[in-house]
Protein backbone atom coordinates (compact mmCIF):
# COMPACT_ATOMS: atom_id res chain seq x y z
CA UNK A 1 0.00 0.00 0.00
CA UNK A 2 3.13 2.32 0.79
CA UNK A 3 4.55 1.80 -2.52
CA UNK A 4 1.58 2.43 -4.20
CA UNK A 5 1.02 5.98 -2.29
CA UNK A 6 4.24 6.86 -3.27
CA UNK A 7 4.04 5.93 -6.97
CA UNK A 8 0.84 7.68 -6.90
CA UNK A 9 2.17 10.89 -5.55
CA UNK A 10 5.59 10.33 -7.99
CA UNK A 11 3.61 11.13 -10.85
CA UNK A 12 1.07 13.40 -9.93
CA UNK A 13 4.13 15.57 -8.84
CA UNK A 14 5.54 14.87 -12.27
CA UNK A 15 2.55 15.38 -13.77
CA UNK A 16 2.74 19.02 -11.89
CA UNK A 17 6.00 19.62 -13.05
CA UNK A 18 5.32 18.72 -16.52
CA UNK A 19 2.04 21.78 -17.13
CA UNK A 20 4.45 24.10 -15.09
CA UNK A 21 7.07 23.03 -17.81
CA UNK A 22 4.82 23.39 -20.62
CA UNK A 23 3.10 26.57 -18.99
CA UNK A 24 6.90 28.11 -19.36
CA UNK A 25 7.45 27.01 -22.86
CA UNK A 26 4.01 28.06 -23.94
CA UNK A 27 5.39 31.66 -22.88
CA UNK A 28 8.69 32.03 -23.16
CA UNK A 29 7.90 30.98 -27.20
CA UNK A 30 5.01 33.17 -27.22
CA UNK A 31 6.72 36.51 -25.35
CA UNK A 32 10.41 35.44 -25.48
CA UNK A 33 10.52 36.38 -21.88
CA UNK A 34 9.84 34.43 -19.07
CA UNK A 35 6.91 35.17 -17.31
CA UNK A 36 6.94 34.21 -13.16
CA UNK A 37 3.47 35.06 -12.95
CA UNK A 38 2.24 32.21 -13.36
CA UNK A 39 3.89 29.94 -10.88
CA UNK A 40 3.14 31.91 -8.72
CA UNK A 41 -0.87 31.58 -9.30
CA UNK A 42 0.08 28.06 -9.32
CA UNK A 43 2.10 28.14 -6.29
CA UNK A 44 -1.10 30.20 -4.44
CA UNK A 45 -2.90 26.93 -5.75
CA UNK A 46 -0.37 23.88 -4.57
CA UNK A 47 -0.48 25.57 -1.08
CA UNK A 48 -3.68 26.38 -0.38
CA UNK A 49 -4.75 23.03 -1.86
CA UNK A 50 -2.07 21.54 0.54
CA UNK A 51 -3.89 23.54 3.02
CA UNK A 52 -7.31 22.35 2.76
CA UNK A 53 -6.28 19.03 2.26
CA UNK A 54 -3.70 18.26 4.94
CA UNK A 55 -4.18 21.07 7.60
CA UNK A 56 -7.91 21.15 7.79
CA UNK A 57 -8.75 17.58 6.36
CA UNK A 58 -10.32 17.95 3.35
CA UNK A 59 -10.78 15.24 1.08
CA UNK A 60 -8.99 15.54 -2.29
CA UNK A 61 -11.32 17.08 -4.67
CA UNK A 62 -12.92 19.57 -2.06
CA UNK A 63 -9.53 20.75 -1.17
CA UNK A 64 -8.79 21.16 -5.21
CA UNK A 65 -12.24 23.06 -5.16
CA UNK A 66 -11.69 25.02 -2.40
CA UNK A 67 -7.88 26.23 -3.78
CA UNK A 68 -9.46 27.05 -7.06
CA UNK A 69 -12.16 29.68 -5.75
CA UNK A 70 -9.70 31.12 -3.31
CA UNK A 71 -7.82 31.72 -6.02
CA UNK A 72 -10.09 32.84 -8.35
CA UNK A 73 -10.92 35.55 -5.55
CA UNK A 74 -7.10 36.69 -5.71
CA UNK A 75 -7.71 39.35 -8.80
CA UNK A 76 -10.82 41.02 -6.16
CA UNK A 77 -8.07 40.73 -3.64
CA UNK A 78 -5.38 42.39 -5.76
CA UNK A 79 -7.74 45.30 -6.92
CA UNK A 80 -8.77 46.35 -3.01
CA UNK A 81 -4.87 46.19 -2.46
CA UNK A 82 -4.65 48.37 -5.37
CA UNK A 83 -6.89 50.86 -4.13
CA UNK A 84 -4.84 50.80 -0.74
CA UNK A 85 -1.96 51.90 -2.61
CA UNK A 86 -3.85 54.42 -4.31
CA UNK A 87 -5.06 56.07 -0.94
CA UNK A 88 -1.03 55.80 0.55
CA UNK A 89 -0.21 57.52 -2.68
CA UNK A 90 -2.73 60.33 -2.07
CA UNK A 91 -0.62 60.35 1.33
CA UNK A 92 2.50 60.77 -0.06
CA UNK A 93 4.19 57.83 0.69
CA UNK A 94 6.38 56.75 -1.77
CA UNK A 95 6.10 52.97 -3.08
CA UNK A 96 7.90 51.02 -5.55
CA UNK A 97 5.72 48.99 -7.81
CA UNK A 98 6.71 46.30 -10.05
CA UNK A 99 3.73 44.35 -11.97
CA UNK A 100 2.85 43.21 -15.12
CA UNK A 101 -0.59 44.83 -15.93
CA UNK A 102 1.03 48.17 -16.82
CA UNK A 103 -2.84 49.79 -18.09
CA UNK A 104 -4.25 49.34 -14.95
CA UNK A 105 -1.59 49.83 -12.26
CA UNK A 106 -0.45 53.10 -14.35
CA UNK A 107 -3.51 54.63 -12.96
CA UNK A 108 -1.85 54.36 -9.25
CA UNK A 109 1.36 55.66 -9.94
CA UNK A 110 2.97 59.06 -10.84
CA UNK A 111 6.44 58.05 -12.63
CA UNK A 112 6.85 54.07 -14.64
CA UNK A 113 9.69 52.61 -16.11
CA UNK A 114 8.54 50.15 -18.87
CA UNK A 115 11.35 47.10 -19.45
CA UNK A 116 12.04 45.01 -22.50
CA UNK A 117 14.02 42.20 -22.21
CA UNK A 118 15.29 43.71 -19.17
CA UNK A 119 16.48 47.27 -20.81
CA UNK A 120 14.12 50.23 -19.94
CA UNK A 121 12.62 51.41 -23.07
CA UNK A 122 10.86 54.30 -21.12
CA UNK A 123 10.68 56.32 -18.68
CA UNK A 124 8.41 59.20 -17.53
CA UNK A 125 5.71 60.46 -16.07
CA UNK A 126 2.13 58.38 -16.39
CA UNK A 127 0.70 61.66 -18.33
CA UNK A 128 3.31 60.95 -21.17
CA UNK A 129 3.26 57.16 -20.98
CA UNK A 130 -0.35 56.46 -21.62
CA UNK A 131 -1.15 56.19 -25.15
CA UNK A 132 2.29 56.29 -26.32
CA UNK A 133 2.73 54.06 -29.18
CA UNK A 134 6.59 53.38 -28.13
CA UNK A 135 5.36 52.07 -24.95
CA UNK A 136 2.81 49.69 -26.50
CA UNK A 137 5.61 48.03 -29.19
CA UNK A 138 7.91 47.87 -25.80
CA UNK A 139 5.19 46.11 -23.84
CA UNK A 140 3.70 44.02 -26.44
CA UNK A 141 7.12 42.76 -27.45
CA UNK A 142 7.02 44.63 -30.93
CA UNK A 143 10.59 46.41 -30.01
CA UNK A 144 12.55 43.41 -29.98
CA UNK A 145 11.22 42.27 -33.13
CA UNK A 146 12.21 45.74 -34.57
CA UNK A 147 15.44 45.81 -33.35
CA UNK A 148 16.02 42.07 -35.06
CA UNK A 149 14.96 43.37 -38.08
CA UNK A 150 17.21 46.27 -38.02
CA UNK A 151 20.20 45.04 -37.34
Amino acid sequence: MLLASAIISGLGLGIMYGLIALGFHITCAVSNTVNFAQSSALMLGAVLGYTFGVAFGCSMPVAILAALTVCGLSPAVTNELFDVLADLRDEGIAILLVDQMAASRLAVTDRGYVLASGYIVQADEVSVLVGNSELEAAYLGHAKTMERAVS
